[in-house]
């Protein structure tokens, strides 16, 4: 999670290290190359530890670029001008995201 204050009001006297979270820091709250090429190898070696291989589908944001050398995460970077006829995948994955957390 990517958010504008080193502790947001609302995690007032929690330990945000056991929220079973990555926390980043943004002045903007925005996604950028540095933070998601640490995600992205953090996420790899997860998925190493399970033993999984995954297929991970991206925007072709600028941050999205990434040296990293992935063996169990497979990225596909969908067309420019593609986010917006697959919109309404957004609402169905959003929802059931809402609702399981």
């Amino acid at each position: 999670m990517i958010w504008k204050s080193k502790t947001p009001r609302c995690f007032k006297g929690k330990d945000i290290s056991k929220l079973g979270i990555h926390w980043k820091l943004n002045r903007k709250a925005w996604m950028t190359a540095a933070i998601f090429e640490e995600w992205l190898t953090n996420f790899n070696k997860k998925m190493a530890k399970e033993g999984r291989k995954v297929l991970l589908v991206l925007d072709n944001a600028t941050c999205h670029k990434h040296q990293t050398v992935l063996k169990n995460v497979k990225l596909l970077f969908l067309s420019p001008n593609m986010t917006s006829k697959l919109q309404p995948l957004d609402h169905g994955i959003i929802k059931w995201f809402k609702l399981e957390y």
